[in-house]
């Protein structure tokens, strides 16, 4: 553990006797390994559903790979990664970045899965930046963000011309009935932790309400 002065940055103090949490050592650990290495985690609570893997295999076509697979143990059990390293078998590559996490114990490996993957929901998107974003980038960089066309559609306006057809009808294809729920107060959290629990990676509110009613 290592000791740290308290100090004021941007009017906040930092944590005192704070613990160690860029480690250098875990950081140099990075390779380039050959993919028919790693292994799925047998306990991997993440269901990665057809779209999500074919909206990361879009992300990565137009990106590339910028963050290596996590792995723990012997057998090269992926704890970071899964839906990518599906992506990537897909795309046919023959070798992944990946950095060891042999530090935690097994238990810890295991609910770490869990945390990266739930930490990431409990956030939201600022649309007004989402928009601005959009509006300057290419049509195939919007098209690897993961959004699907039908919401894509209000963000953007006329100017938005899907590629391919969208799962869900958009407005160029045919009417869509639109309808709202509005929820008391002290049910819109309640709601709203529902659906993140229900939530796979990449779906939108529709998406898990349109799976939940059996009409996806």
């Amino acid at each position: 553990m290592i000791v740290r002065k308290a100090k004021r940055t941007d009017d906040k103090t930092t944590v005192q006797n704070a613990p160690e949490i860029v480690d250098a050592s875990i950081m140099a650990t990075v390779k380039i390994i050959p993919i028919h290495r790693l292994k799925h985690h047998p306990k991997n609570p993440r269901v990665h559903n057809e779209r999500n893997i074919q909206a990361i295999m879009k992300s990565l076509k137009q990106f590339k790979q910028l963050a290596p697979l996590v792995i723990w143990g012997p057998n090269n059990f992926v704890i970071a990664g899964n839906g990518r390293l599906e992506a990537l078998h897909r795309l046919g590559e023959s070798k992944v970045p990946v950095i060891r996490a042999d530090h935690l114990s097994e238990e810890d490996a295991e609910s770490f899965m869990i945390a990266d993957n739930k930490t990431g929901d409990l956030s939201t998107f600022d649309f007004k930046l989402v928009t601005s974003i959009m509006k300057n980038a290419s049509h195939s960089a919007i098209d690897a963000t993961g959004f699907s066309d039908i919401e894509i559609e209000p963000l953007m306006g006329k100017s938005w011309e899907p590629t391919r057809p969208a799962s869900v009808p958009t407005s160029k294809d045919e009417q869509v009935p639109m309808f709202a729920i509005t929820f008391a107060p002290n049910m819109v959290k309640v709601v709203s932790a529902r659906l993140d629990e229900l939530r796979y990676e990449g779906e939108s509110n529709e998406d898990v309400i349109l799976r939940a009613l059996g009409l996806s």
